[in-house]
């Protein structure tokens, strides 16, 4: 243990910069705490031209379905087991139980508009069934997968489409939800109109 610590020493005064404290806690790319409260804190520095990756795990020796490459593990079912932060803000989060909750108070909000013309939109939507070019063959074959095109999306719903460094493009499909509720009601609606009154006599 003497020579584990000894090397944890070494390590904190050189270029490495991983540190651990007389608390348990350890910090890797600086040698200065960040948040008291947490055990494993990574600041990640700029390297060069490249944006910084505070954590990359590899899990490519997996020979099973469903074999673990991350877990957390709490005893709350409402305890965050995971949360995205934005410059310190709460963005979203996973619940104990599994929940997954974005933050979505009207305080944290502005320029708050009506969806328009929903049903137009999502009639342009078609759905599809497909498989993934690069799933990885099973014994049990490709996984059937439903969902959209994500150029389809762009020309009914452009803003739900972003574009990544790779020229790939993805969709935020939970924004999509509001067009979908929003179409409902204006079918409703015409639906509505081309009923009968109640109580109006049938010619």
């Amino acid at each position: 243990m003497k020579a584990v610590s000894f090397i944890l020493f070494l390590l904190s005064i050189g270029y490495a910069q991983v540190k651990v404290y007389s608390d348990g806690n350890t910090s890797v790319g600086t040698l200065n705490q960040f948040s008291s409260i947490t055990k494993l804190q990574i600041a990640a520095g700029a390297s060069g031209n490249a944006d910084p990756r505070g954590l990359a795990i590899n899990c490519l020796n997996h020979t099973n379905n469903y074999a673990y490459c991350q877990i957390n593990n709490v005893n709350k079912p409402l305890s965050k087991a995971f949360e995205v932060q934005l410059n310190g803000a709460t963005k979203m989060y996973i619940k104990g139980d599994g929940g997954i909750v974005n933050l979505s108070d009207s305080t944290l909000k502005t320029n708050i508009t009506a969806i328009d013309s929903a049903l137009n939109k999502v009639l342009l939507l078609d759905g599809v069934t497909f498989y993934f070019a690069d799933d990885t063959l099973t014994t049990t074959g490709q996984t059937l997968r439903a969902g959209f095109l994500a150029q389809n999306m762009e020309q009914a719903i452009s803003h739900l489409v972003e574009t990544d460094d790779n020229s790939l493009k993805g969709i935020n499909n939970i924004e999509l939800i509001p067009y979908l509720v929003e179409a409902i009601k204006e079918l409703n609606a015409k639906i509505d109109a081309l009923t009968p009154l109640k109580g109006t006599d049938k010619k």
